[in-house]
């Protein structure tokens, strides 16, 4: 199975566009099953002139719950909520806490660090409308995997 799935970590040869689509293919297999949530919401959230789109993943109907931001790993090179959407939504369903999932731009279509402040972005957007998405304000935990 190494084999099988190594051009999605071959940075030296093939276009962006291809290691990319290599790694997406590659993310499918981790992605099937898992546990089914309550609520799963798709956000753009605002930030300087554009949007950074979010996956919201409630496990359980609950009046508040603490909530976790999912930044995905890929090196802020590849990868998306689609690549780590079962570890995103093993997360919420094992913790009890809403997982967002930040789909923050990637390099080269931005440069470091607007993905880092993106992130940033999102968590202070969310703590402006928590109410509405029925989060626990005061608990917060930012994970990047």
């Amino acid at each position: 199975m190494q084999a099988e799935y190594a051009d999605a970590f071959d940075t030296q040869t093939g276009s962006y566009d291809e290691m990319c689509a290599a790694y997406g293919e590659e993310r499918k297999m981790w992605n099937s099953g898992g546990p089914e949530m309550e609520e799963t919401i798709e956000y753009q959230i605002p930030y300087e002139g554009y949007t950074v789109p979010v996956r919201l993943l409630r496990p359980v109907k609950a009046e508040k719950l603490p909530v976790i931001f999912f930044m995905h790993g890929g090196g802020f090179v590849e990868g998306d909520n689609d690549t780590h959407g079962l570890v995103q939504r093993k997360l919420a369903a094992y913790s009890g806490c809403v997982v967002i999932g930040i789909d923050y731009f990637l390099v080269p279509e931005v440069r470091y660090p607007v993905a880092i402040e993106e992130c940033v972005a999102v968590c202070k957007y969310v703590n402006t409308i928590n109410l509405h998405l029925h989060i626990e304000k005061t608990i917060w935990f930012p994970l990047m995997y």
